[in-house]
């Protein structure tokens, strides 16, 4: 007789392994100008020639197509810049202001404290239960609502981007940002005001992105 057959219980599913990939670039600039970094072209003293280096670290971690991702950065010049060497007091003219575009020195012994700036703090994953096909990406992350880079918008924001597929040729676009945010907390100056004395702005750009046919597309933008 042939053995007895019995259905088997189906597995349960298994979680998408998660993965973690560190990347990023180190950047080394000198410069030189005279005469070019203020509006008194008769001041003959505005000179410089400096040295800095800006890091950046990416850390992913990816479960699957859900992705986050925390971009670190560090610009720092080399030999210490002011008082202090780094920012964290604020701008004090002569005491720890640093460079623009940067926030601390090195000194001598080059051990520079708190000087790692978070860039980038978002999540991006594919949104369920929808007919079509949307990304999106949550956080503090970089602008891409154009082809070119600075176009219209540059360099990061804090708020929303959502990508839609439509069909094969046309894709949508829209993203929030939170610009200034106006928040409740003390009062200011004797003023009565409850709030900091920031407004509340933000931003919306969209864009339809369309390919006709293979080498040509076509990204009309609103914002």
């Amino acid at each position: 007789m042939a053995p007895g057959v019995f259905a088997q219980p189906a597995a349960a599913p298994t979680a998408p392994p998660l993965t973690f990939n560190i990347n990023g670039f180190l950047d080394t600039v000198s410069s030189a100008s005279w005469n070019l970094r203020d509006a008194n072209f008769t001041r003959t003293g505005d000179q410089e020639w400096y040295a800095r280096n800006r890091g950046r670290i990416n850390i992913e971690g990816r479960a699957g197509n859900a992705v986050f991702v925390w971009g670190i950065e560090i610009d720092t010049t080399w030999g210490q810049t002011s008082g202090q060497d780094n920012n964290l007091a604020g701008q004090v003219v002569g005491n720890n202001q640093q460079r623009s575009g940067t926030t601390s020195g090195f000194d001598l012994n080059t051990d520079v404290q708190a000087s790692v700036e978070t860039k980038w703090l978002f999540a991006e994953f594919d949104l369920p239960l929808l007919p079509f096909a949307t990304r999106v990406r949550v956080g503090a992350q970089p602008y891409s609502v154009t082809y070119k880079i600075c176009a219209l918008a540059c360099s990061d924001f804090a708020g929303v981007n959502l990508s839609t597929t439509w069909s094969p040729n046309v894709k949508s676009h829209l993203t929030f940002a939170q610009i200034e945010e106006e928040l409740t907390g003390p009062s200011t100056g004797g003023t009565g005001l409850t709030g900091f004395n920031r407004g509340d702005d933000f931003a919306f750009i969209g864009s339809v992105e369309i390919t006709p046919f293979k080498g040509l597309d076509i990204r009309p933008i609103y914002s």
